[in-house]
């Protein structure tokens, strides 16, 4: 993995969420999101820190749409997580109740590795998740 790399999977993410029109924010590393249903300001609706405890309703696909996995139950300690760097970067910049759909470049996500039979090295991975 490179810089160079690291370029064109931006460039690639830069086209697709144009391309699929989303209305997109950049946050850390490159991941561009688009929040899709935002919780209304209420007592539920709190920001995320590290240490917090986060539960998500999560889609993971390749940008070519296949299916990698769906958890209807993906919980996780932000900050102490054995999850992708990406999954805590969302986390941070979502709050509660919240549903969003990002790219996620694949150092971000499940790197140079992925996951055998999930997720193939290098992926791009695109996430629809709802936060609570």
């Amino acid at each position: 993995y490179n810089a160079a790399r690291l370029i064109a999977e931006l460039d690639i993410i830069d086209s697709l969420s144009i391309s699929w029109g989303w209305t997109t924010e950049v946050i850390s590393g490159g991941i561009v999101y688009e929040k899709l249903d935002i919780s209304n300001v209420h007592e539920n609706s709190s920001s995320v820190l590290e240490g917090d405890t986060v539960h998500w309703n999560v889609r993971v696909n390749l940008i070519n749409g296949v299916k990698c996995f769906t958890l209807d139950s993906l919980q996780f300690i932000v900050g102490q997580a054995i999850q992708p760097s990406g999954f805590e970067t969302i986390a941070l910049n979502t709050l509660r109740g919240d549903s969003v759909r990002a790219i996620v470049p694949s150092l971000m996500g499940y790197g140079t590795k992925g996951v055998p039979g999930k997720i193939p090295p290098g992926a791009l991975l695109v996430l629809n998740v709802r936060q609570f």
